[in-house]
């Protein structure tokens, strides 16, 4: 019985981590999705961590408890703790915590055809998200963001930019710590069998290379609708359609991004010392 409730606990670490709201849909119809598929983590697109925070008061009547990952940092907060650490507290939080619960993160996702364009807008964004994302069909834009600190992701649509990935690409995301995040909502708008065996083959080939590359990269739905939200186990068997197999996919739907979101918070945090500076 034991095994049993550890098992459906681990379900509960799931993120979707691209949602952009819009006006047919709000936070909760996410919301109310998500409880019911187990996602306890939603990164919103496009909110800013001061109207994140607003959201949550607003909400605190609703069926559903709302709270940020920097609340719960606080309440875990060990200033002796490494990454590793801390990540392994912020997961023991999520395996206790009540269904109903659910982590609100902000993100921002950028798109230009200029690099100086994206410099602009992210002088004023970084502190305000924590996740920032690039979104690019053009190689040498994708290039910088692979070494920019400020970026954490550069996203990949396999009907827009997936032929944007290469081998040199892939070796400066995993340079400079970035991970390539691959949206699979394709997968569920695809409009006839031609687009779908488009989408199928660019999976395929991206994923052959990312393994060949031993690139990190994590898998999102950006759904376009509260029913496109899909758990961890779920993109994990959306992913054995471009050849990667269940048990080799575990990394991609929660490990990567949480690491990279966990680090992001400790840094954004009022407690945060930068790298190199000594506390006295």
């Amino acid at each position: 019985m034991l095994d049993m409730v550890n098992t459906v606990k681990k379900l509960q670490l799931s993120i979707e981590s691209n949602v952009s709201l819009n006006d047919s849909y709000s936070i909760m119809d996410y919301i109310e999705i998500a409880h019911r598929i187990n996602i306890p983590i939603v990164v919103v697109n496009g909110i800013t961590i001061t109207e994140r925070n607003k959201l949550i008061e607003e909400n605190t009547k609703s069926d559903f408890e709302l709270f940020s990952l920097t609340s719960i940092y606080e309440s875990i907060i060990d200033t002796s703790y490494n990454l590793e650490q801390t990540i392994i507290k912020f997961k023991k939080y999520l395996l206790n915590m009540d269904s109903n619960q659910h982590i609100i993160v902000t993100r921002k996702n950028v798109s230009s055809r200029s690099i100086e364009e994206i410099k602009k807008n992210l002088a004023g964004i970084r502190f305000q998200h924590e996740l920032v994302c690039v979104c690019s069909n053009k190689k040498n834009i994708l290039k910088w963001a692979a070494t920019d600190r400020r970026i954490d992701f550069i996203s990949v649509d396999l009907l827009e930019n997936a032929s944007s990935i290469d081998s040199a690409l892939c070796s400066l995301i995993k340079q400079n710590d970035k991970l390539l995040e691959i949206s699979l909502s394709a997968l569920l708008t695809s409009k006839d069998d031609k687009e779908l065996s488009l989408i199928l083959r660019n999976g395929r080939k991206l994923i052959k290379l990312l393994k060949q590359s031993h690139v990190p990269f994590t898998f999102s739905m950006n759904p376009l609708s509260p029913l496109h939200l899909r758990n961890g186990s779920q993109m994990r068997y959306l992913g054995e359609l471009f050849g990667i197999s269940y048990n080799k996919s575990k990394y991609s739907v929660f490990e990567n991004q949480f690491s990279k979101l966990v680090s992001n918070i400790i840094k954004l945090h009022d407690t945060s010392v930068f790298e190199g500076v000594k506390e006295v």
